[in-house]
C-alpha cells in the first residue's frame, strides 16, 4: 500500500534523521503512587483499580503478569510458573512467543534461556509470523523492545515495520487481515507498535493517516466500537494506549467528542471489581486487563507494552511465611531460654 501525503498530526521525525526514535521508558510511577494517580480524580476510582488488580490475580489473561508488574504488584507464583511451563512447549505460535517474551521480561525472567530454550530466537525466526493475522507483526515490534537481536534473525525492526506498512489500507486503517473490515483495535495497536519509529518519514505519514481514521471512528460519548459496531471497553482502551504511545494528550481536540475523552468513556465500563466488555456487563478479564494498561499508559504517557520494568516483586508462598515466622519464634524462644538459664545460674553462684 502506498503512503500518501497527509496532514501532520503526530510528532515530526527526529532531527538526527535516524530510522528509530526510541521512546522505550523505564517504569516511572510505581505501586500506591500509580493506584492513586492513574485514574483521573476520585478516591473511588483508586479503590476500583485496587479491586481490579485483585480480580486479575485470580483471572489470568494474556498480559496479566505485565499488568500486575506495572502496578508494582507481587506476581502470584502460579502465574509465573504457568508462563514458564508454556515457554517449554514446542511449536508455539508467533503470537504466543511474543506474549511470553513481554510477560516474562515483566517479571525479570531471562526469556533467552529457559532450560535451554531461546524464545527470542524462535520468535524472530518464526516461519508463520502472520498465521494469526497482522497481530503477529504488531506484537513482534512490541516484543522487539525487550530484545537485543544479533543480526542473524529472519525478522528485524526494518523488515517488521515495512511489513506492517504494507498492510495499511488506503484510508489509514488496519485490519486483522488486509481483506477484512477495518478494525479500531488493530489500527490503534499498529500505531502503538510504530510509535518508536517516527524517525522515518514514511512511518510518521502512516501514523498520521491512522490517527485521522481513529479520530473519525470515535463515538459521541468518547468511546470506540469493535468490529461488530459495539461500543466496548477494549477498543476504547487500545486507542488510549495508542495516544499515550504517541505522546498525545487525552484532551487533544481530535479525540474529544461532545466534550467526552477516551478516559471519560473508559470510566463508564467500570464494574464492581474491574471493567466490563460492554456497558453494564459483568466484569471481564480481558476488559479489566486492557483498561488497567490504558490507565497506566495515560498516567505515564507511555506504551505499557514496551516499558522496562525494574522493580520485580516476587510472591512469597504462604507456607514459607509460616516457616519463617516459626523460625523467628523458635530462635527467640531459645535465646530467652538461654538468657533465663544464665541468670538463674548467676544467682545460684552468688548464693554460694
Amino acid at each position: 500500500t502506498s503512503v500518501t501525503e497527509a496532514t501532520q498530526l503526530s510528532q515530526p521525525p527526529s532531527e538526527s534523521g535516524s530510522q528509530t526514535q526510541t521512546q522505550t521508558q523505564t517504569q516511572t510511577t510505581t505501586g500506591q503512587q500509580l493506584i492513586e494517580t492513574a485514574a483521573p480524580t476520585t478516591r473511588s476510582q483508586s479503590e476500583l483499580i485496587s479491586r481490579a488488580l485483585d480480580y486479575l490475580k485470580d483471572h489470568n489473561g494474556s498480559f496479566t503478569v505485565l499488568t500486575l508488574s506495572l502496578y508494582s504488584q507481587a506476581i502470584p507464583r502460579t502465574l509465573k510458573n504457568n508462563l514458564l511451563d508454556e515457554a517449554r512447549q514446542s511449536n508455539l505460535s508467533a503470537i504466543d512467543l511474543q506474549r511470553l517474551i513481554i510477560n516474562l521480561d515483566a517479571c525479570g525472567v531471562d526469556f533467552t534461556d529457559i532450560d535451554g530454550v531461546n524464545l527470542q530466537e524462535q520468535c524472530f525466526n518464526h516461519t508463520q509470523l502472520m498465521a494469526g493475522g497482522i497481530n503477529g507483526v504488531i506484537f513482534a515490534l512490541l516484543a522487539l523492545e525487550h530484545c537485543t537481536l544479533d543480526g542473524t534473525e529472519t525478522y528485524n525492526a526494518d523488515s517488521l515495520v515495512n511489513l506492517l506498512l504494507q498492510n495499511q489500507k488506503d484510508d489509514g486503517s488496519f485490519a486483522l487481515n488486509f481483506d477484512m473490515k477495518s478494525d479500531v483495535d488493530i489500527t490503534a495497536m499498529a500505531v502503538s507498535a510504530l510509535a518508536n519509529y517516527t524517525g522515518r518519514a514514511v512511518v510518521t505519514a502512516a501514523i498520521d493517516r491512522a490517527l485521522v481514521w481513529l479520530s473519525e471512528q470515535q463515538n459521541a460519548d468518547g468511546s470506540y466500537s469493535n468490529c461488530y459496531g459495539e461500543s466496548c471497553c477494549e477498543s476504547t482502551a487500545q486507542v488510549m494506549i495508542a495516544l499515550a504511545a504517541m505522546q498525545i494528550d487525552r484532551n487533544d481536540s481530535r479525540f474529544v467528542k461532545s466534550g467526552y475523552t477516551t478516559a471519560d468513556a473508559l470510566a463508564r465500563f467500570a464494574s464492581e471489581d474491574g471493567y466490563a466488555h460492554m456497558l453494564g456487563g459483568a466484569t471481564d478479564t480481558i476488559a479489566t486487563e486492557q483498561a488497567l494498561l490504558a490507565l497506566y499508559a495515560d498516567a505515564n504517557t507511555a506504551n505499557p507494552y514496551t516499558i522496562e520494568i525494574t522493580n520485580h516483586i516476587e510472591e512469597i508462598d504462604f507456607p514459607l511465611i509460616i516457616l519463617i515466622a516459626a523460625g523467628v519464634v523458635l530462635v527467640c524462644g531459645v535465646a530467652l531460654f538461654i538468657l533465663t538459664r544464665n541468670r538463674r545460674k548467676g544467682r545460684g553462684e552468688q548464693d554460694v
